[in-house]
């Protein structure tokens, strides 16, 4: 059917299904990559880091929609081209995202924050969610981690996204840690050093 017979918040779904088929697609095969222990060549490119991010919350408002949720994006003031796999780098702010909506309550706040840090660009992801108990801080980055626990309304987890997000950070010779104090929130931060080509 072609897309004219399509109205423009029809055409804005379909491409919304479109894109998350891709990169549903591709995270399964980051999951194969990751349990082979061989992960392919990353196929870096510039890429305007506000953009990008912006991209992504823009893609996961109808997700925080469901719990009444919103999302706010504070970017770089000044546009930063970073020299990275976006879509691997979309991919880890993804699903730091989904993780802030899925542990966090309905009607709660997810605060996307990015910073120029000099040498490096670094993007928080804060929620005023359940938080990360103590005893399982040290696991979170694990593969197939015990840490995962259901979202506040009951949504499932894997326990794989934080694995392989790390393992992009890294390749890309970037940093990913966390704040997190229990019933209060947690703050995940990725740096990413600035173009090298």
């Amino acid at each position: 059917m072609a897309d004219d017979s399509y109205d423009e918040e029809q055409k804005e779904m379909i491409s919304l299904i479109r894109e998350t088929s891709k990169n549903s697609l591709e995270l399964i095969n980051e999951i194969l990559e990751a349990a082979n222990n061989g992960p392919e060549k990353t196929n870096k490119e510039l890429t305007e880091i506000n953009g990008l991010i912006n991209h992504s919350v823009e893609l996961l408002r109808f997700k925080a929609l469901e719990k009444q949720q919103q999302i706010n994006l504070e970017p770089l003031q000044q546009p930063e081209e970073l020299y990275i796999s976006s879509e691997k780098i979309w991919r880890v702010i993804n699903n730091l995202i989904t993780n802030a909506l899925k542990f966090s309550p309905a009607g709660s706040v997810v605060f996307v924050k990015i910073t120029d840090m000099g040498g490096e660009v670094e993007i928080a992801v804060k929620d005023n969610g359940i938080g990360i108990p103590d005893k399982f801080k040290n696991t979170v980055f694990n593969m197939f981690t015990d840490a995962k626990r259901p979202g506040t309304a009951g949504e499932k987890s894997f326990g794989l996204g934080l694995s392989i997000s790390r393992q992009i950070v890294e390749n890309h010779k970037g940093k990913i840690w966390f704040d997190s104090l229990e019933n209060i929130g947690t703050t995940f931060y990725v740096r990413l050093p600035k173009s090298s080509l």
